[in-house]
């Protein structure tokens, strides 16, 4: 796992939403390349979004359905696409990844590092459509 946040000593279960975001999460039967199959989760900031997704990331039904990886990747209001693209390149190892000029070429090493793997990526803290 690769900056999956710790969950907070005040956590609070919610069995029926914990259930329901792992069943998203597990229930996809085509293997995850780059950013595809998404599931969303979202609702106005304080209710647990980041928590609850944290808490799947670390569920070890989760590890073993992903089993080349999850890795989190925490946006802001300013991060773009490309820096974030260019950040998941290094977590995996991609040769080069800070030099990738546009996001275009960056999907598509990224899309070739993947190629065959089973890896679970979060995008945590997005703000706007263009970041993703």
């Amino acid at each position: 796992m690769s900056g999956v946040p710790a969950l907070p000593d005040h956590f609070c279960p919610r069995p029926g939403a914990q259930r329901s975001l792992r069943a998203a999460i597990l229930g996809t039967s085509s293997p995850v390349m780059a950013i595809t199959p998404a599931t969303a989760v979202s609702g106005t900031a304080g209710l647990g979004k980041t928590t609850i997704t944290a808490w799947c990331a670390s569920d070890p039904r989760v590890w073993s359905r992903f089993t080349d990886g999850v890795v989190w990747l925490a946006f802001g209001q300013e991060r773009t696409a490309l820096e974030m693209l260019r950040q998941l390149g290094e977590i995996l190892g991609l040769e080069h990844a800070t030099g990738l000029r546009d996001e275009r070429e960056a999907t598509d090493r990224l899309r070739e590092r993947l190629r065959g793997q089973s890896c679970l990526v979060v995008l945590d803290d997005v703000w706007h459509e263009w970041q993703v």
